[in-house]
This record gives C-alpha cells, sequence and structure tokens, in this order.
C-alpha cells in the first residue's frame, strides 16, 4: 500500500479538529444532498450519532431543557435525516466550538452544542456557561449538549452524563469506518489519523511490557482497560474513587493511576490510604497516604512508619504480596508508604511467558493489593 502524509498529524490542535468534525457534519445540509452521496450519507449519520447521545444522557431529572414533546422532536429528525429543510454549521460562535443550527429559521428549531476536546478535558463549567450563552441568544430552541473527546482519557476525567451527551473517539471511528475511501482528502485522513490512534492505544494488548514505554498511548490503553475493568465490578468489588491523569514535572512528566480509598485515622487526623500505580521510566505499585481533608496536615513519617509496619505484618499472610519501603520518608500533603511487589513478577504486572501482559493475573493481583490495605484500614487500632 502506497504511503501518503496525512494532513492531521500536523493539523493536531482543536481548532482543526473542529473544523473536520464541522466539515462532516455540513455534509448533512440539504443543499448539498445531490454533490457527494458516501459525503452526504457520512455526515447524516454522524448528525444522527451526536443526537442521540442526548438519549443515553437522559434521565427523570437530566438535562431539564428538553422536555417529552422536545425529546420526539429530536426522535423524529433522527429517524428521517432528509426532513432536515434547513442546517448550518457555526465554528467559534461565542467560543463554542461547533455550533449545529437544524431547522431553524424561526423558534423550534433543534440546536447541537459540541463541546470539542483533543487531549484536554473541560474546565470552568464550560458546558453550563456555553448553553446559557446560546439559550440567551436562541430563545425557545431544543438544546443538545454534547462532549467530544478524541484524546484518550479517564472516564472520570469526561463531564457527567448528566451534563451532556458524550462521545469519544471510538464513536467517530464506528461512524467513520462505515466510509472508508471516500476519495475526499480532509475525510479520509481524518479517520486513518484517528484509527492509527486507536490502533497504538490498544497495542498494549499485544506487545511485551518493555515496549510500553516507547509511546504513552500504550500505558494509556491499559490503564483505560482497568478503569472499566474497576468500574464494571462496583456491584461486587467496592473500587472508589478510581481515575488517572498526566502529571507534569522537569524529566518529562509521568503518568498515574489510582484507586481503591481506605481510611485510617492517627491522633484525631484523618487519612485517606490508597493504591497508585506509576508509570515513568519503570512501573511500581505504591500504597500511599494523603490527608482525608485538602486542608489538613501533612503526612508525617511517624506515621508512615506505622503504616509500613501494618502493611508488611498483613502482607506476611497473604502469602504472595511483597512490601518494602517506598523511597525516603520526608511527608507531606500525599506520600508513597510501601512498594508493592508479588513474588512471581517483576512489579505488579503480571506477565506471560512471551513477556506480554497476562491481564486476567494483573487484575488478580490489584485485587489482592486492594484487600491488603482494606485488611490494614478495618484493623487499624
Amino acid at each position: 500500500m502506497t504511503k501518503s502524509p496525512n494532513l492531521f498529524s500536523f493539523a493536531t490542535k482543536e481548532l482543526a479538529q473542529d473544523a473536520a468534525i464541522a466539515y462532516i457534519l455540513d455534509w448533512a445540509n440539504p443543499e448539498y444532498r445531490n454533490s457527494h452521496p458516501t459525503l452526504r450519507k457520512m455526515g447524516a449519520a454522524m448528525l444522527k450519532a451526536l443526537l442521540k447521545t442526548i438519549f443515553n444522557a437522559r434521565s427523570d431529572s437530566v438535562i431539564p431543557r428538553i422536555e417529552t414533546e422536545q425529546a420526539d422532536m429530536i426522535q423524529r429528525l433522527i429517524n428521517d435525516v432528509d426532513s432536515i429543510r434547513s442546517l448550518e454549521v457555526k465554528t467559534q460562535f461565542e467560543r463554542v466550538d461547533i455550533l449545529v443550527r437544524i431547522n431553524d429559521e424561526s423558534e423550534n428549531g433543534i440546536l447541537l452544542l459540541i463541546e470539542d476536546k483533543v487531549s484536554t478535558k473541560e474546565h470552568s463549567n464550560q458546558i453550563e456557561r456555553y448553553l446559557d450563552v446560546v439559550t440567551t441568544k436562541y430563545p425557545n430552541r431544543v438544546i443538545v449538549p454534547v462532549f467530544v473527546k478524541t484524546g484518550n482519557t479517564s472516564i472520570a476525567d469526561l463531564p457527567e452524563p448528566e451534563k451532556c451527551g458524550r462521545f469519544l473517539r471510538c464513536d467517530l471511528l464506528k461512524i467513520l469506518n462505515k466510509f472508508t475511501d471516500t476519495g475526499d482528502t480532509i475525510v479520509d485522513n481524518f479517520r486513518t489519523y484517528l484509527e492509527s490512534w486507536e490502533n497504538e492505544t490498544q497495542s498494549f494488548c499485544d506487545l511485551p511490557i518493555k515496549q510500553w514505554h516507547e509511546n504513552w498511548s500504550r500505558f494509556e490503553g491499559f490503564y483505560m482497560k482497568l478503569e472499566k475493568w474497576m468500574k464494571g465490578l462496583n456491584n461486587r468489588e467496592e473500587w472508589e474513587w478510581i481515575g488517572w491523569s498526566y502529571v507534569a514535572n522537569r524529566a518529562g512528566g509521568y503518568l498515574l493511576f489510582w484507586c481503591a480509598t481506605n481510611h485510617i485515622s492517627v491522633d484525631s487526623i484523618n487519612y485517606n490510604l490508597y493504591l497508585q500505580i506509576e508509570s515513568s521510566n519503570k512501573t511500581r505499585l505504591t500504597a500511599r497516604m494523603s490527608a482525608s481533608s485538602d486542608s489538613g496536615p501533612k503526612v508525617r513519617s511517624d506515621v508512615m512508619y506505622k503504616v509500613l509496619d501494618s502493611l508488611s505484618n498483613h502482607a506476611e499472610r497473604c502469602g504472595d504480596i511483597e512490601v518494602k519501603k517506598a523511597g525516603r520518608f520526608s511527608g507531606g500533603k500525599s506520600a508513597a508508604v510501601a512498594e508493592i511487589t508479588f513474588k512471581n513478577s517483576l512489579d505488579y504486572i503480571a506477565r506471560k511467558e512471551d513477556n506480554k501482559l497476562d491481564l486476567n493475573e494483573t487484575t488478580n493481583q490489584l485485587v489482592r493489593a486492594k484487600e491488603l490495605i482494606e485488611s490494614v484500614s478495618k484493623n487499624w487500632t
């Protein structure tokens, strides 16, 4: 297959992504109905998929702007996109990334409001603020807010489903991959760029662990898998405070994954005791402490030694878990107390004979680490 450069390997900013998504959606405009049948179908499919997210987000108390009659209006439009009389796509309208006005010649039109992100997350209540702006500018419309994110993300960093629909890279690819080789350079480049990113993210499944450090997308894919697994077990296993993120530092930054919060009290001060996975030039699983209150005191070294002793004592009863002191105890707002390893693993990641991930055994080991800190918390005196 002949290789060619990809526009989006250079146009990596959110404005470029805004333009690509807006361009695809504009093909649903009835003015272009006979111009390019394939792109017309793609634009219509993208529009329908984005509108559908509001039904995934809705409940009796979700997004009160949309009443039953208005929801029926959206559903009729989804069922018959060809009934669209007019469609106008705006970008950077009053700082809204993308605004699509559908059948909005007068009041009672539908407005699709898209907050679009690549690698960052929503901040400063953007969606609520943009909803207020659009509602003021266009009163008496049905507004469908959707958060679009193409970069790898923790579920914890997504807006609450009560606020808006959510549309991720995998959702975009479900649409785009139905329309391969459109002959349109912009669309085909956008699809292959996102597909390459997705493939790199999922490659953690098939590569030796040591190669994960070559591209952070592989660790991100692993973290996303762990997060979904932990959230899927919530009815049986209490995995609390689950999430992951990038942390910047002078050495180039690293990725953190945290989970399994428990609580202990020392001298009337409440502390969190939790697990943290670190992925930088090496990987490690640690038990950490922090003050339960943001205004709480720093973690003292004498408290850290007491927790370390308790972790070590409980680990001896667990068989294959090994606990060792996690570096120098200097205290702080949060601090690593112990590094947790397993007798048959180099670290917390279980490996098969080919040095690739053994996901089942890795999750089993994480469960045992969770049980270890739970045991310390339950028996704390």
